[in-house]
């Protein structure tokens, strides 16, 4: 796996230089009994650009899905139990690299 530093990717919270957009939802359910909550978790990588469709005069901003990737985990912890939200962490850090590694195979 490639990490971020050795990626051509920069990151910038300056709306004017970001044009891509790193999008994470996370749901949760929690299930009483047995007890465990359930998380999915949807990856998506989106570029805005600026198009003129065919049927119209005007210019619309428009997304294009560059990545996308859906994770489901399952834990038997207690809702407040801090590993969840561990486990979530390690879900997004994992799901990060891999789009690192696809990213620089795809733009070497």
């Amino acid at each position: 796996m490639f990490p971020a530093s050795l990626s051509k990717i920069k990151i910038s919270n300056d709306p004017v230089l970001t044009s891509s957009e790193f999008y994470v939802r996370v749901n949760s359910v929690i299930q009483q009994n047995p007890t465990q909550c359930v998380f999915a978790l949807e990856f998506r990588v989106l570029n805005y650009q600026r198009v003129k469709l065919n049927y119209t005069s005007n210019d619309s901003w428009v997304y294009v899905l560059l990545w996308e990737t859906t994770w489901l985990a399952v834990s038997g912890k207690a809702p407040g139990d801090p590993r969840n939200q561990q486990q979530v962490r390690d879900m997004v850090e994992r799901a990060t690299k891999k789009f690192l590694a696809t990213w620089n195979v795809a733009n070497q």
